[in-house]
């Protein structure tokens, strides 16, 4: 852990930073990770909330049915947040468009659920059917899930503007990535 005073100067660092570019998302992120990361674990929570890259997450209130349509009740419930980014790799710029996604689960199942807006649906490409093909060259949407929030060890689920998919987890970032893994999807 650092010590107060270089918290106090890589806060204001991160602040500076900000000023600078404030409409970039990346530092934001940094500075959320380094709260979480340095005995200021709530202020990182909140501020990771407020860029939607962690989601509370709480049961399903009732039957969810996987229809490709959000319409029950139950997903109104569930854990919501809307991506105000988009990112590829270290590339990360304001979404154009809105995507909003929902989140529930039951003892049996995660359910994720996305609007993703599209002024240009008809131009979206994606050919990929095979399971477990590489579709994150194509017109995707990943999910990354990090139970354990340490960005180390996580699960990761891609689909396809066709719904092809490709999962897989991992531990110790990419230096074990376990490509058996496949959890039933829907």
């Amino acid at each position: 852990m650092l010590t107060q005073a270089r918290v106090a100067e890589a806060e204001e660092i991160f602040q500076r930073t900000a000023e600078q570019a404030p409409h970039s998302w990346r530092p934001k992120y940094r500075h959320a990770r380094f709260l979480f990361d340095n005995d200021q674990r709530d202020a990182g929570m909140a501020r990771l909330r407020e860029l939607g890259t962690v989601m509370d997450v709480g049961p399903a209130s009732g039957t969810i049915t996987v229809d490709g349509r959000l319409d029950e009740p139950a997903w109104e419930q569930s854990g919501q947040v809307e991506l105000s980014f988009q990112s590829y790799r270290r590339y990360v710029r304001p979404a154009e468009i809105t995507t909003r996604v929902h989140l529930s689960y039951t003892s049996d199942a995660l359910y994720v659920g996305m609007y993703c807006h599209d002024a240009n649906i008809d131009s979206l490409k994606a050919v990929k059917t095979g399971y477990d093909e590489q579709v994150w060259t194509e017109e995707s949407l990943e999910v990354f899930l990090d139970g354990n929030l340490n960005r180390r060890s996580y699960v990761q689920i891609i689909t396809s503007a066709i719904g092809s998919i490709f999962d897989d987890s991992h531990e110790n970032g990419l230096g074990i990535q376990d490509l058996a893994y496949s959890p039933t999807v829907c």
